[in-house]
């Protein structure tokens, strides 16, 4: 399991990048046709009521992508930088700045904020 200093040093290496990943990724769904039938059988899949949350959302463009297509989203990260971005390139979906844990043995997903 990662260490305290572990998730420190990933978030400032995202946070550093942040912008450029952002320049680089954020539009990658335009060109990806594929992903876009994936996410949107997920929303149909999720319905209007069932979360679906974007863990490791980095500048937020599929989490907004989702929202947009009326899925109740919310995007988490563990960058503070880029939850900035994905706040301001999609206001009206909900992020979050946070860490994943996921355990795979027990199907156990939890959120765990700082």
């Amino acid at each position: 399991m990662p260490s305290a200093s572990d998730h420190d040093r990933t978030r400032q290496s995202y946070d550093t990048v942040a912008a450029e990943y952002r320049d680089r990724i954020g539009s990658e769904l335009e060109y990806k046709p594929l992903d876009r039938a994936l996410l949107t059988a997920l929303v149909e899949q999720a319905g209007g009521d069932a979360p679906i949350a974007d863990l490791g959302c980095g500048p937020g463009h599929v989490a907004g992508w989702l929202a947009h297509r009326g899925a109740l989203t919310v995007g988490i990260d563990l960058s503070p930088a880029m939850v900035a971005i994905a706040r301001r390139e999609h206001p009206r979906t909900e992020f979050r700045e946070g860490c994943q844990q996921f355990s795979l043995l027990w199907a156990d997903i939890r959120i765990c904020e700082y």
